[in-house]
C-alpha cells in the first residue's frame, strides 16, 4: 500500500473516531420541564404516559412536569362491585416517569422499563437544579 491510498483510509478512520467521541455527548439526557403546556401538549404527555404503561388510562394533574421532571404514578386500588376496596395479595411497584431533553428533543421516559416516547408538540427545557437538591 502506498502513501496515496493509506491517507484516505486513515482520514476515514479518524472521522469515525471523532464521530464516536461526539455521539455520547449529543445523546446525553437532562431532566426537563414542560414550557407553558397547552391542552394539546398535556394530551400528548397523557397519551405518551398511557403508551409507556401498556395502554392503561392515565390521569395527570394540569401542572404535571412543570415543577419537577419526575412523576410517580400509583396503580389505582381494585374495588368490588359494591365499590369496596379489595384485599389484593399482589402489591405493585409504582411507575416512575421522567421528562428529559436529549439531543434537542423532548422525551417521556418510563424509568421502570427504560423505554421512552418522543414528544412532538410539547415543548420542554432543561431543569436547572441547585447542588443541594437531589
Amino acid at each position: 500500500m502506498n502513501r496515496a491510498t493509506a491517507l484516505p483510509i486513515f482520514a476515514g478512520l479518524a472521522s469515525l473516531t471523532l464521530t464516536a467521541c461526539q455521539t455520547p455527548q449529543q445523546l446525553a439526557e437532562h431532566d426537563a420541564l414542560l414550557i407553558e403546556p397547552d391542552a394539546e401538549a398535556r394530551a400528548e404527555v397523557r397519551a405518551a404516559a398511557s403508551s409507556l404503561l401498556g395502554g392503561t388510562p392515565v390521569l395527570l394533574a394540569p401542572d404535571a412536569f412543570t415543577q419537577d421532571s419526575r412523576l410517580t404514578l400509583e396503580r389505582m386500588p381494585r374495588r368490588s362491585l359494591l365499590d369496596l376496596p379489595l384485599a389484593d395479595r399482589a402489591r405493585f411497584e409504582p411507575h416512575r416517569l421522567r421528562l428529559v431533553v436529549a439531543g434537542g428533543s423532548c422525551l417521556l421516559r418510563n424509568e421502570n422499563s427504560d423505554t421512552a416516547v418522543l414528544l412532538e408538540s410539547a415543548h420542554c427545557r432543561v431543569q436547572v437544579t441547585k447542588p443541594d437538591e437531589r
